[in-house]
């Protein structure tokens, strides 16, 4: 009597020499082109509205080794199952498991986050119906018609398929979808899930464990997501496109030096000269090369905009050396009589950027910035602050702590201002630093 064990171990051994090879490079130059598809339609952005900027990752794949087929033909009592006779041939074993073995041939396609699991089966399931790959198992539960559950009692997308291969044979293949966190977490996972619970004493703890982590690693992976999904403004683009325009010859101007903190230092203070840097970029991207500067107009911004406090800041406070690494910038759009001019329309859109932003914040500092006609006392001391004065008196922007130069120079031009616009002040204070001093 022959020992069927044996047997079909041997038969595998065989196929996996010779004939499965072959079979497993032709299923994975067919899942190829579903990964190749999808980048394509990426990077020429004929992705349907729905679909995610991105699916898939990688293509992994596994031969069934002798030693895990050996194991499974007791526990899943395949000699039964499979009605394997004293009658069977070589060939008889070898078609027994290519009829009957699922995961003859194993694949696991990665795509990049856990949320997207479901989108990658759907696209996965629609191709390998277009591509005439037969799906013996779509992994649903017949009744409820939802995606099966592991041991753990986590969803794994698994589809059972079978191929009629270039050899003329046919093959049954197991195919997973994982994301690359779930396929992380699932190899320690195997390590204890495979292990029989009666025998390890310490089992619970473990799986407890294992599940804290899988969460841990859930949230990480909606943490990635959240970052991939992030879209760009227009103005964002812009900024782009500028910046890779202009970086060379900024960089030659300012000695070598990475421009990079420069041009944040540019944008965030000349965010009203949009149009212009449009105007730039556009006439690069049609090849027109770089348009000829703009003369810069000061009547661009309104009196009103020279409040007494501002100015104060800008003339005691913000030294002009500040001002020096984005200069080459300013030239590139703007041209100038002199370079005092640039000094002043640098100051004159720091100024403008910062009441922007203050009168988005608060209605009764509006009031304050924009006072009503004839108001001619705006920025002096009121008797009726004196009070106020004295309980803020102590009070000091904390992000000077360690300039008592500058310290001391905005503890004097304190001495002028109200509470409400002293305030103020050290908002100002606070968005010229995050600009030109850094967080």
């Amino acid at each position: 009597m022959p020992d069927h064990n044996i047997k079909l171990c041997e038969a595998l051994e065989s196929m996996s020499k010779s004939e499965l090879i072959p079979v497993r490079q032709e299923i994975n130059t067919l899942l190829t082109q579903l990964i190749d598809e999808q980048k394509l339609l990426r990077n020429t952005g004929e992705k349907k509205s729905d679909e995610p900027s991105f699916l898939f990752d990688s293509i992994a794949s596994r031969i069934k080794s002798v030693e895990s087929f050996k194991e499974k033909i007791p526990r899943n009592n395949y000699i039964v199952k499979w009605k394997i006779n004293d009658d069977f041939t070589e060939n008889d074993y070898k078609n027994v498991i290519r009829d009957n073995l699922d995961d003859l041939i194993g694949f696991r396609i990665n795509c990049f986050f856990k949320s997207k699991e479901n989108t990658a089966y759907d696209s996965v399931i629609e191709f390998l119906e277009k591509n005439s790959i037969v799906i013996k198992d779509n992994g649903k539960n017949l009744e409820t018609g939802e995606i099966k559950k592991q041991k753990n009692g986590h969803i794994i997308y698994k589809i059972v398929c079978k191929i009629n291969a270039k050899n003329g044979l046919t093959y049954k293949f197991e195919l997973q979808i994982k994301s690359l966190i779930h396929t992380l977490w699932g190899e320690v996972d195997h390590e204890i899930a495979y292990k029989a619970p009666l025998y390890d004493y310490d089992y619970e703890t473990k799986n407890n464990l294992l599940n804290n982590v899988f969460k841990t690693l859930e949230s990480s992976d909606a943490q990635l997501k959240k970052i991939a999904d992030f879209t760009y403004t227009e103005n964002d683009l812009t900024e782009c496109l500028f910046f890779l325009n202009t970086k060379k010859h900024v960089e030659k101007m300012l000695n070598g030096k990475n421009p990079v903190a420069s041009y944040r230092k540019f944008f965030s203070t000349f965010k009203s000269q949009n149009n212009e840097i449009k105007r730039f970029v556009a006439n690069n991207l049609l090849g027109n090369g770089s348009p000829a500067q703009t003369p810069y107009n000061p009547s661009l911004f309104p009196q009103d905009y020279s409040n007494l406090f501002l100015k104060t800041i800008l003339n005691d406070v913000l030294e002009k050396a500040l001002f020096a690494d984005i200069i080459p910038i300013v030239k590139i759009i703007f041209s100038f009589p002199d370079d005092e001019r640039i000094y002043e329309s640098i100051a004159q859109q720091i100024e403008l950027s910062i009441l922007q932003e203050i009168k988005k914040q608060d209605p009764l500092k509006r009031k304050i910035l924009d006072p009503e006609d004839g108001d001619e006392n705006v920025g002096l001391d009121d008797p009726g602050d004196k009070k106020k004065e004295t309980q803020n008196q102590s009070y000091q922007p904390h992000i000077y702590r360690d300039d008592q130069e500058t310290l001391n120079k905005v503890i004097e031009i304190n001495k002028k201002f109200s509470s409400e616009q002293k305030d103020i002040l050290i908002k100002c204070l606070e968005r010229m630093y995050k600009i030109f001093i850094g967080d």
